[in-house]
């Protein structure tokens, strides 16, 4: 039997995927609570969704949204469960849901939505649902109907992760979530914190965590990694925290413990340019540190200015000489296609990434992103129109989608620049892994990008490639 199913709605065409950690937690608490849980994901999962929860149909269903493609497969999985299991609860929650939460619950689909972190209000939810203890009033973090009208109800204070379990990777194909790269070819996805301190005009950030960053201790690091290691046979590990090194003294002490216990893995993550410190640096190569991304995202001063990113050109050069210096390999993600950024800007932005050594160099074409004050800007100067229904904006919120294009530069040289760089990292990935002695994944990886991108790309990536080394 089952008491709450969590779905994670379909986002991406290729396996392995990205371990949906929202909900691993949000399973984790409801079975600390006694609550028969279990999820579906969209990613993994394939078997025919009506069929599944017709086969065990649980009270309670969650499906979590991003501001993405996701949206279009969240709806049509809302109204089937509708259709086939009427008296079914749905709730919705999420990055999309807690920016927009009347907009997502006026949908007849849709019963609740929880606003910001899910663990307990979910929990409570169910215990009002399951056993009719509590009132739909008090539960904080939930929206909900009553006669046709929205109530939105207060917002609690964000939780200390440290007291929450294990998140429930036993719910899900682990096997369908390891990762082959360079450093390590059983690797898989670590979030071990929430929030983040800057506020780039970009990012979500600001709306859902109000610039908050919260984290894991040092040691619950270390007890989620050693679990991994003994349960699923992890050698590596990319932390995907937006900052996973807001905090510099939980990294060194995380550090510490790996060389204390005599951990061998291999790890990397994401970090800002202008908290670059040689000495810290040092410390995680030792500690099995391989590769450090930065979000380089422009090499225009007023571009830089202009998304608050709070680093200068001058702080980018520092870091990427710094990890060469120690020997880290480096990544260099940018952003072209921001509104009023200019062609001459954009060169600017392509010979400093070129100029840094960086061993990856990963191209976003700019989307506005709900929640951020660039969204608000696009839409107050009318350079896009948000689509009213919720079905409507997962394809407008696609990435590839082309038809956005909210800068002074025409769309066919951002897509050409963005080819030329997906293309180049098929090279450094290579590059890497025969540097590493991969030769497992030289395979894997040519043969899956090959399958991944169409023959326009390749064309496309290699010319502009080959036009820019020539």
């Amino acid at each position: 039997m089952t008491d709450v199913l969590l779905v994670n709605p379909k986002s991406i065409d290729v396996l392995p995927s990205y371990l949906p950690y929202g909900l691993l937690y949000i399973a984790a608490v409801l079975r600390e609570k006694g609550i028969r849980v279990k999820i579906y994901d969209s990613n993994t999962m394939f078997w025919d969704f009506a069929s599944f929860v017709k086969k065990e149909p649980p009270k309670i269903i969650g499906i979590s949204i991003l501001s993405g493609p996701c949206l279009s497969d969240a709806v049509e999985k809302a109204k089937e469960i509708r259709e086939i299991l009427p008296k079914v609860k749905i709730v919705f929650g999420g990055i999309h849901t807690t920016i927009f939460p009347k907009e997502v619950l006026q949908n007849d689909y849709v019963d609740f939505v929880v606003i910001n972190e899910g663990e307990y209000p979910i929990w409570e939810l169910s215990e009002y649902l399951l056993k009719g203890k509590g009132s739909l009033s008090k539960i904080k973090n939930l929206g909900y109907k009553k006669r046709k009208k929205i109530f939105l109800n207060a917002i609690r204070p964000f939780i200390e992760l440290d007291s929450l379990p294990l998140p429930a990777w036993d719910l899900l194909p682990m096997e369908k979530y390891i990762h082959k790269k360079f450093y390590s070819n059983k690797v898989v996805t670590l979030h071990t914190s929430r929030g983040c301190p800057w506020n780039c005009a970009y990012c979500y950030n600001q709306a859902v965590n109000f610039r908050k960053w919260r984290g894991l201790s040092a040691q619950k690091i270390i007890e989620q990694v050693e679990f991994l290691q003994k349960n699923y046979h992890i050698e590596g590990f990319q932390f995907y925290d937006d900052e996973f090194d807001a905090n510099p003294q939980r990294v060194v002490e995380f550090c510490q413990l790996i060389l204390k216990k005599g951990l061998k893995i291999k790890w990397a993550h994401y970090s800002r340019t202008n908290v670059a410190d040689k000495e810290r640096y040092i410390l995680e190569k030792k500690a099995g540190c391989e590769f450090i991304e930065f979000g380089v995202e422009s090499g225009s001063p007023r571009i830089l200015k202009m998304i608050q990113k709070q680093q200068t050109v001058d702080n980018i050069k520092n870091a990427f000489k710094i990890c060469r210096e120690v020997g880290l390999k480096s990544g260099a993600m940018f952003m072209i296609g921001l509104p009023t950024e200019t062609k001459k800007e954009i060169k600017m932005t392509i010979n400093l990434v070129n100029s840094l050594g960086a061993n990856q160099t990963i191209n976003t074409i700019y989307h506005p992103y709900p929640g951020s004050d660039l969204f608000d800007y696009c839409l107050k100067k009318e350079f896009f129109k948000l689509p009213v229904d919720l079905e409507d904006q997962g394809p407008y919120f696609d990435i590839g989608n082309a038809e956005i294009n909210v800068s002074e530069v025409e769309t066919n040289f951002l897509k050409k620049t963005h080819d030329m760089y997906n293309f180049n990292n098929v090279i450094e990935e290579i590059k890497m892994a025969w540097e590493y002695k991969n030769t497992g994944l030289i395979y894997s990886h040519i043969k899956s990008r090959l399958n991944l991108f169409n023959l326009r790309w390749f064309l496309s990536g290699m010319t502009s490639y080959l036009e820019n080394r020539i």
